[in-house]
């Protein structure tokens, strides 16, 4: 994956409108909560998720490979966890036997080697509330894995797409036991 070739900019021009509305706001005492996430988000650089929490701005996220990768995976964790909850207990005794109780909750991401992966997936979930359904293999580390991880996530995402894309063709609205055993046997290394 290579970073966005032509990744958003803000012009100094932009930057200092932003800066005055956000003194005056500070200056006449006004809280604003969007005046704050878009300073934050500009600081940390995250300028894609202006074009997620305002859709009518330009759609800065199509263009950022590594945003859509993000998405992609929190998807395919979102529909492993709730896949899993509606099995019948036998079925989620076989796959517990098989990949372990924690198998279909995200793993996360490694924050030292996949740190962009770890902040688009934070901001998703904690300033835009998007995927707030994802449960993490650890609460206490939440999104964060113990070490790194993209390979196994890229590896089950094709297996993914492809049942995926079975369920939505069919009278499906969740993977079934066989389903949910082949994208964690690509997941897991062999």
């Amino acid at each position: 994956m290579t970073a966005n070739p032509n990744p958003p900019k803000i012009s100094a021009g932009e930057r200092i409108i932003m800066l005055m509305i956000q003194r005056l706001c500070e200056e006449n005492q006004l809280k604003s909560k969007t005046v704050d996430f878009i300073m934050d988000m500009v600081e940390q650089n995250h300028l894609w998720a202006l074009s997620v929490k305002f859709p009518a701005l330009p759609n800065w996220c199509a263009s950022d490979p590594e945003y859509n990768e993000t998405c992609d995976i929190l998807d395919m964790w979102h529909i492993l966890g709730l896949s899993y909850e509606r099995l019948p207990q036998n079925d989620k005794a076989i796959i517990d036997g098989q990949f372990g109780k924690d198998a279909c909750l995200f793993p996360g991401f490694d924050i030292r080697s996949e740190g962009r992966h770890f902040d688009i997936a934070d901001v998703l979930q904690n300033k835009l509330q998007r995927y707030v359904n994802v449960k993490s293999c650890d609460a206490s580390r939440p999104l964060q894995s113990l070490g790194p991880i993209l390979e196994n996530h890229r590896r089950a995402l094709p297996v993914y797409k492809s049942k995926w894309s079975e369920v939505v063709h069919s009278s499906k609205d969740t993977f079934n036991a066989s389903d949910i055993k082949d994208i964690l046997s690509a997941w897991y290394p062999k």
